[in-house]
C-alpha cells in the first residue's frame, strides 16, 4: 500500500504540474488522452476497475429497486467500466462525462434505447431530471468551487436523489487543482450536508490506505444546503 501511495502522490504531482489553468474539459480531455491515472483495465482509473468497484456494483441494483429509481444520471459515466456490469433494463439511464471521445465511444459501445451518453459539463450546466444522480469519483478530482456549482446544478435539475463519493472520516476539506484528488467529507463546510439516508461501503476499512471510509452517500436533493454557482 506504501508504493501505491508513492505512485499516487507521484501522479498527482505530475498532474498538478499539466494541468495548471486548464479549464475543467481541456483538463480531463488531457488525462483521458494521456491515462494520466495509469491503470490498464480503465483509463478512469482504479476507482473504477471492477475489482474496487465490487461492493457498490452489488449493493446498487437493491437500492434502484427500494428507492423506486426508473431513471439515471450517471456523471461523470466515464469509460462505463463497472456500471456496464448492472442490470438496468427497468432504468432509464444517461451517462454524462466533460470528454468529447468517451461520450461517443461509449454511445458506439453501450448505446441502446434505455441507454444514451451525452457531453456535459455538470459545473456549468444543469443535468436532465432524474430520479437519481450517480456522481461518484468527480467532486474529489475538482476545486472546491467547482463542487459547489455542480451540487448547485444537481439541485436544480429537479431530480429527486443524490448519491455521490463522501470520506466520513475526513477531518478537513482543501483545494486542488482540477484532475488532482484529495478526499472530501461533504458533512463538513464548505458543503454541511446533512445525515445520509443511506451509506454504501466504497473503500477500504484500513486506516493506512488512501480510500479509508469512503463510502457512496445517498441524499435527498431538496435536503442538501443551497450552493453558490
Amino acid at each position: 500500500m506504501k508504493i501505491e501511495a508513492l505512485a499516487r502522490k507521484i501522479r498527482n504531482g505530475i498532474i498538478r504540474a499539466s494541468l495548471i489553468n486548464r479549464p475543467l474539459e481541456s483538463a480531463f480531455t488531457y488525462i483521458y488522452a494521456n491515462n494520466s491515472w495509469g491503470h490498464s483495465e480503465s483509463v478512469s482509473g482504479h476507482g473504477s476497475s471492477l475489482e474496487k468497484t465490487a461492493q457498490i456494483r452489488q449493493q446498487i441494483p437493491t437500492l434502484l429497486e427500494k428507492y423506486g429509481i426508473h431513471s439515471l444520471f450517471d456523471a461523470p459515466c466515464g469509460d462505463f467500466n463497472w456500471m456496464r456490469t448492472i442490470e438496468l433494463s427497468d432504468v432509464k439511464y444517461i451517462g454524462g462525462d466533460i470528454v468529447h471521445a468517451l461520450v461517443k465511444t461509449n454511445q458506439k459501445k453501450y448505446g441502446s434505447a434505455n441507454k444514451r451518453f451525452i457531453k456535459i459539463d455538470v459545473a456549468a450546466t444543469t443535468p436532465p431530471e432524474v430520479d437519481l444522480i450517480l456522481c461518484r469519483d468527480l467532486l474529489i478530482h475538482l476545486p472546491l468551487e467547482d463542487c459547489q456549482k455542480v451540487i448547485s446544478g444537481f439541485a436544480k435539475s429537479g431530480s429527486t436523489y443524490l448519491l455521490t463519493t463522501t470520506y466520513i472520516h475526513q477531518t478537513e476539506n482543501v483545494d486542488i487543482k482540477p484532475g488532482a484528488w484529495r478526499p472530501i467529507n461533504l458533512q463538513l463546510s464548505p458543503f454541511l450536508f446533512p445525515e445520509p439516508i443511506l451509506l454504501i461501503a466504497d473503500g477500504d476499512a484500513n486506516p493506512a490506505c488512501q480510500d479509508y471510509g469512503k463510502h457512496l452517500g445517498l441524499w435527498r436533493l431538496c435536503d442538501i444546503p443551497k450552493h453558490r454557482e
